[in-house]
């Protein structure tokens, strides 16, 4: 218990943490994941005997299990002896949905005190679609070398950087596109006039996306799934309507793929739509007014995001 508020006292006071909080308001709003929590006052009143009975009682919920190895026949007569469940399981409870809220043009700030600041620009996209996968995985290969040129080594604008379009984690909910920038406090001005054109135009890149494509080709002919990871992609693919390895299909998809069907994916995904930018720095060091050429500009407070 003790060690839960030590974290949560460190996350207050950690620019990263605080960015991570801010990026997740940014996508869900006040249905924020990270601020649905036990508060302090509540996780004081739990007791051990009461986890311990919650953590009995999950056989008596519908469950599966998972074995890696090599005796299953030895697992099977094991289980049948000393795995007593009961006749009738009930179901498991509702897990709470988050879903993506449409980006607006808004600038969320929080004060840090400190001579870095850290920059993300979040932009939601289509629902999840099994036919974006690979062009998503391939979009994310290119566009990892294009901001890195962009933004570190063309105009040393970045501590560190990088960009990814996240597909949802089930069918239910939209994807999106987040970038992420380290940097001084002093550049994020020069910085976004970039980043913001790299969420609008990527028009002159195809030489970027031939060697992207040869380097995610290599990627993918050196993966192995094996050990307990074989589960939890498997997991994973249930969760999206999806039975079998999928990674030859994409394989084969990206392998035929042209530049003109990543521009295709980014004009529907990302240049077509809004986004936001959340920004962790220095107050004295930035001109509020001065952002909001990029949106409203909403200063928001670090105990508000974490809800403690």
């Amino acid at each position: 218990m003790q060690s839960i508020i030590n974290t949560r006292t460190v996350n207050l006071d950690n620019i990263s943490a605080i960015r991570q909080a801010l990026v997740s308001y940014s996508l869900y709003g006040e249905n924020s994941p990270l601020r649905n929590i036990f508060s302090q006052e509540e996780l004081q009143r739990i007791r051990p005997e009461g986890l311990t009975q919650t953590i009995k009682s999950l056989r008596s919920y519908r469950h599966r299990l998972f074995y890696y190895g090599k005796n299953v026949d030895h697992l099977m007569q094991t289980l049948e002896r000393v795995y007593k469940i009961p006749s009738v399981l009930k179901a498991p409870p509702v897990s709470k949905i988050y879903l993506v809220e449409p980006t607006k043009h808004v600038v969320y700030f929080v004060n840090y005190e400190g001579a870095q600041a850290q920059v993300g620009i979040i932009s939601r996209g289509e629902r999840f679609s099994r036919v974006d996968m690979a062009l998503s995985n391939m979009f994310n290969r290119f566009i990892e070398k294009v901001s890195f040129q962009q933004i570190r080594e063309a105009r040393s604008l970045a501590y560190s950087n990088w960009t990814l379009h996240r597909m949802s984690d089930d069918t239910l909910n939209y994807n999106y596109t987040e970038m992420y920038v380290a940097t001084q406090a002093n550049k994020v001005n020069d910085l976004l006039v970039v980043a913001t054109g790299l969420m609008q135009n990527i028009a002159d890149q195809g030489t970027v996306y031939d060697a992207s494509k040869v380097d995610q080709l290599k990627r993918y002919e050196r993966e192995r799934i094996n050990g307990t990871n074989i589960f939890w992609s498997h997991e994973s693919l249930m969760k999206l309507g999806i039975v079998n390895d999928y990674r030859e299909v994409m394989y084969n998809a990206i392998k035929h793929m042209s530049f003109k069907d990543i521009r295709d994916f980014y004009e529907r995904n990302i240049s077509s739509k809004d986004f936001g930018i959340v920004i962790v720095g220095d107050k004295k060091q930035f001109d509020l007014d001065a952002l909001s050429k990029y949106g409203e500009v909403k200063e928001m407070d670090k105990k508000y995001l974490f809800n403690y």
